[in-house]
């Protein structure tokens, strides 16, 4: 699933010419976590939770889900886990309603 990613070009202080890639994929941005805040495999793997249980399919298929959101860019990653946890914060509230109701 290889593509041909946006590159941006500079040049630092001392003129020298660097090309970087524009935006980090969900994979790459798992990656950094894991050197910046130790082993992430636990919100690695809560996250992939989220997505195999709420996300139904993306762009009109249902095929590698989850694979195709980690190549996405990080922004659209993000605000993919962002909506699952919204939806699960709502439906954990609204069960914990519920029970206040039963009591």
């Amino acid at each position: 699933m290889e593509t041909q990613r946006e590159t941006i070009i500079f040049n630092t202080p001392h003129n020298h010419e660097v090309v970087m890639n524009a935006y980090l994929t969900g994979y790459e941005a798992r990656e950094i976590r894991k050197h910046s805040f130790g082993e992430a495999s636990e919100m690695d793997e809560t996250e992939n939770a989220m997505i195999d249980t709420l996300v139904v399919s993306v762009d009109g298929s249902a095929d590698n889900i989850l694979d195709r959101i980690l190549m996405m860019r990080g922004s659209d990653y993000t605000s993919i886990i962002k909506k699952a946890s919204s939806i699960i914060q709502n439906d954990f509230l609204d069960q914990a309603e519920n029970m206040k109701m039963e009591k």
